[in-house]
Parts: C-alpha cells; sequence; structure tokens
C-alpha cells in the first residue's frame, strides 16, 4: 500500500479509486453541489449541479 501526504489547508474533495487520489476542486463560483455517485462500492463519478 502506498501513502500520500495531503494538504490540509485548502479545501477539496479527495477521491481515493483503486490505489489513486483524485482531486476534486470546489467550484469556480463558490457555491454549488458536487454529489459522488457510488456504485458497487465505488466512487464512479461527481456529478456537479
Amino acid at each position: 500500500m502506498k501513502k500520500v501526504e495531503i494538504d490540509v489547508g485548502s479545501n477539496k474533495l479527495l477521491i481515493v479509486k483503486g490505489g489513486n487520489v483524485t482531486v476534486v476542486n470546489p467550484p469556480m463560483s463558490g457555491f454549488g453541489e458536487q454529489v459522488a455517485v457510488w456504485i458497487n462500492g465505488k466512487v464512479d463519478r461527481v456529478d456537479v449541479k
């Protein structure tokens, strides 16, 4: 298992899937929803509303 360091001083979502980390940044406007869609116990995608 590999380990990574994260910056806890920045606001963002981090998704760990299959040993990889995907960063989802906040909406540019500063407002909105980001919904993680789970399928079979794994994040399939992040929908932005």
